[in-house]
């Protein structure tokens, strides 16, 4: 009988240890997501300084333009962000330039917005400096 105690207080004591192993693992995992996301993904990182803002004709559309500057070896970037006035969808990634400090927004029509001589169609296309247009 005593045999048998010591078997389930063994695996008792395994399955603990295996639980605690799978929450530290989610625990280390959902750190290491955040982490990346925060370094690559997160626009509000890179927003640091409105240097133009322009609004489309008839008010649909505002894009917003920032100038990022990181620090370290990296250069300027201007980012452009599409705001949409007249129904609450956030905001959308539209223009993303490297080594560039200022913005030039031009409203071509409605829906067409030229930013530093980059023409984008909105609201479906935006402009990435290492892709180009998508």
């Amino acid at each position: 009988m005593a045999l048998h105690t010591d078997e389930m207080e063994k695996n008792i004591a395994r399955c603990k240890v295996i639980k605690v192993l799978i929450v530290l693992g989610l625990i280390f995992t959902g750190v290491l997501g955040y982490g990346v996301y925060w370094l690559f993904y997160d626009w509000s990182r890179f927003k640091q300084e409105l240097i133009a803002e322009s609004t489309s004709p008839n008010g649909t559309y505002t894009v917003k333009a920032y100038v990022s500057n990181i620090g370290a070896a990296v250069s300027y970037a201007v980012l452009g962000e599409l705001v949409f006035n007249e129904e609450y969808k956030g905001s959308r990634k539209i223009y993303w330039q490297y080594k560039e400090d200022t913005a030039n927004i031009k409203w071509v029509d409605e829906d067409t917005v030229r930013i530093n001589d980059v023409e984008l169609d909105l609201p479906d296309e935006a402009y990435d400096y290492r892709s180009g247009i998508k």
